[in-house]
């Protein structure tokens, strides 16, 4: 082990440093106040000050994150004694000591080139992932990230027995593996928006909010006839629970405005590897019939609201080959807002009249946050049955490019 070795100054800079940690409440993983306000509240010089933060960081109870910015790693460790382990003895630590592994079915961003549903969930990846990787380290951590697909089950095994800090897993990954990480007392969060019951805290996007959010701005713009259109790949018996998020949270905004509800259109699309304007078109064709059957049945809406941006650039195909005038005849909104990045955006002019950015960076920030038990961004997560978190999205006006 590393120590600090102390004289009468530095032991009294130390003592009025943890004076301070406990009086601002300064916790793992949080910044440190800057040097300036530092030398004012513990009455020491900047010289003695760097020499104190030096020696905290040698031991690994500090630790800096850019030039001027500091964080604490552990409160109980600014002592004389360092928290560093001895690398001569690797029996005292385990492997991954320090560590958070992230579980997720990618390893590198694989752009918007697939098919239109799973599109947004490529991007939101990314960015979840990204973000959780950045406040992680900002944390104090490493950050690990770990293609489960690739791993069997002696991997799995091998993961849990190095005990790593902490498992994020992306999305319904290994789910078995979580609950075996619960049990044996390693912190685990999941970003999942199926909402499964995993039996370990989860954060996701709040899809009926941000659907109830996008129902209203179309109410309080005159829309009566607001139609769900929901295009979806594989069976249509297939039900998505952040589908019947989006449901709720329409009928809500419809119950509160006493606007009649209009039936949802599930449209499926097949999975084919095609060039983007062939897509475009080929599933605009399978909307339209959708469409055209229910003009006939309930007549012409004034609002459709899309499962994402992708599918609203073949809303407005579709609705040209039905002689609808988008932005004219109807209004479209999507979601996701990706619009700009789909390869639809290089075929055609279209842009929704509003989206819904499901706030990923914060997801991602939120994972690690619920994971370390910090506090979280309460002004945009709610928190329900004490395990499920719920990150609020941002309603998005292409014409401008602002959140609402």
């Amino acid at each position: 082990m590393q120590t600090i070795g102390l004289t009468r100054k530095r032991a009294s800079a130390l003592d009025r440093f943890r004076s301070l940690l406990q009086k601002r409440k300064i916790n793992r993983g949080q910044k440190l106040p800057s040097e300036r306000d530092l030398c004012s509240q513990m009455e020491i010089s900047r010289g003695l000050l760097r020499t104190l933060l030096d020696d905290l960081e040698t031991v690994g109870a500090v630790r800096r994150v850019s030039a001027h910015r500091r964080i604490l790693i552990d409160p109980s460790c600014t002592g004389s004694v360092a928290t560093l382990p001895d690398t001569e003895n690797p029996k005292d630590v385990s492997a991954l000591e320090g560590v958070i592994a992230m579980l997720g079915e990618r390893g590198m961003r694989q752009g918007f080139d697939v098919e239109h549903e799973n599109a947004g969930t490529a991007a939101a990846d990314w960015d979840v992932e990204q973000h959780a990787n950045l406040h992680a380290i900002e944390s104090g951590y490493h950050a690990l990230g770990v293609q489960w697909q690739r791993l069997n089950n002696d991997g799995g095994r091998w993961l849990l027995a190095q005990r790593p800090a902490g498992l994020v897993a992306l999305r319904n990954v290994a789910p078995d593996v979580l609950r075996q990480a619960v049990k044996i007392g390693i912190p685990t969060v999941a970003f999942s928006e199926l909402n499964l019951a995993l039996g370990v805290p989860c954060v996701a996007s709040d899809h009926c909010g941000g659907m109830k959010a996008l129902t209203q701005h179309a109410i309080d713009h005159g829309a009566n006839k607001i139609l769900r259109l929901w295009a979806v790949s594989g069976s249509l018996d297939n039900r998505r629970p952040w589908l019947g998020q989006r449901d709720r949270g329409y009928l809500q905004a419809c119950q509160e405005n006493k606007i009649q509800p209009l039936p949802a259109i599930r449209v499926p699309h097949n999975l084919i590897n095609e060039p983007a304007d062939q897509q475009l078109h080929r599933n605009a064709r399978t909307i339209a019939g959708y469409m055209l059957e229910h003009v006939r049945d309930h007549g012409k809406m004034d609002v459709i609201l899309a499962t994402n941006d992708a599918a609203a650039f073949e809303v407005a195909e579709a609705c040209k080959l039905l002689d609808i005038k988008p932005g004219e005849d109807v209004a479209i909104y999507g979601y996701d807002n990706f619009y700009d990045l789909h390869p639809y955006s290089q075929h055609s002019t279209f842009k929704p009249v509003m989206t819904v950015d499901k706030s990923n960076s914060l997801i991602g920030r939120t994972l690690i946050d619920v994971l370390l038990g910090q506090p979280t961004d309460s002004s945009h997560v709610t928190c329900q049955d004490k395990t499920n978190h719920l990150v609020k999205p941002a309603l998005i006006d292409p014409a401008n490019s602002t959140a609402q």
